[in-house]
């Protein structure tokens, strides 16, 4: 997994111009070779480690923040599911409208989860129940900026050279939480941008729940042991 301290270590990197990579455990249905058999593989616990490039990495929270200030700007997407023959499920996933031309690379989208999204469940072709999942994205109010290893004073130049933009936010009104006045909000939601990935979605990642993202390719082995186990 990921931890709060391991993104750090990672943006601090990315913010010193330096090439940076994390461990990704990957089915072998999500690799890149179309001549694997998928229907063998998806029963079949095969993994590789994928070593990702990451070029940068956001909290989620603000992207949600968007999303309730300009929902205009956004578009829900219906999605059909099938549990068996009798069983069928409609999520519904809102998503950013499209700004920028799809052409030579593939562009990643922001993971739909950020902003919750709607289920129907139907049995025999009948509705019989709705669901409203909100966003899982929690957010924390803090007034004490933390990153890495760095000094008060070094986090302050930090905040203030808005190098910690992708982490913290201010509040243009202070928030309060049990009588307690608070400054800035963030999250232990993050979104990672990845060079190449092959998925639709960008990677979301909680920093309080195991993953399979991973800082070293040793950390990433002992963990696809327990998978296979």
């Amino acid at each position: 997994m990921l931890t709060e301290r391991d993104l750090d270590s990672l943006m601090l990197n990315i913010q010193g111009g330096k090439e940076t990579f994390i461990y990704y455990i990957a089915h072998r249905v999500e690799c890149r070779e179309g001549f694997i058999d998928e229907y063998q593989y998806k029963s079949s616990p095969d993994f590789r480690i994928l070593k990702l490039k990451i070029t940068d990495i956001n909290n989620a929270l603000f992207e949600y923040l968007k999303f309730a200030k300009n929902p205009e700007k956004y578009h829900t997407e219906a999605e059909e599911s099938y549990a068996d023959e009798f069983t069928k499920y409609v999520y519904y996933y809102t998503v950013p409208n499209h700004i920028n031309n799809y052409e030579q690379d593939f562009n990643p989208r922001i993971p739909s989860a950020i902003f919750g999204y709607k289920r129907k469940l139907y049995r025999s072709g009948i509705l019989v129940d709705e669901y409203n999942d909100p966003t899982p994205i929690k957010p924390i109010y803090t007034n004490s900026l933390r990153y890495s290893d760095l000094s008060v004073s070094e986090v302050a130049a930090k905040y203030n050279n808005g190098m910690l933009n992708w982490k913290y936010k201010k509040l243009d009104v202070p928030g309060i939480t049990d009588g307690i006045s608070y400054d800035y909000i963030t999250s232990n939601w993050y979104i990672l941008d990845i060079e190449n990935f092959p998925r639709v979605e960008k990677p979301l990642v909680n920093t309080k729940t195991k993953t399979a993202y991973f800082m070293t390719n040793e950390d990433a082995q002992s963990y696809m042991r327990e998978l296979k186990a």
